[in-house]
């Protein structure tokens, strides 16, 4: 993969949405959810290391709170 990503989070009450980008605004990983508890947080860091794994080399993260 040898890019740069730009993961967009947001963020709710609970859960959180995402969506991973290249540079040039193509779709490497469709978006997706995971809940706000240690389960959630376990697979995104399982993810981001799979993505490191297929060459992504740096993770850019944007983050949009628009919960209560």
């Amino acid at each position: 993969m040898k890019t740069n990503g730009f993961l967009g989070i947001d963020v709710s009450k609970g859960y959180a949405d995402f969506l991973l980008l290249d540079s040039g605004k193509n779709t490497l990983e469709e978006g997706f959810q995971l809940s706000d508890n240690k389960q959630g947080r376990q697979k995104l860091k399982e993810l981001i290391r799979g993505w490191q794994q297929e060459g992504l080399e740096e993770l850019y993260c944007g983050v949009e709170s628009t919960g209560g």
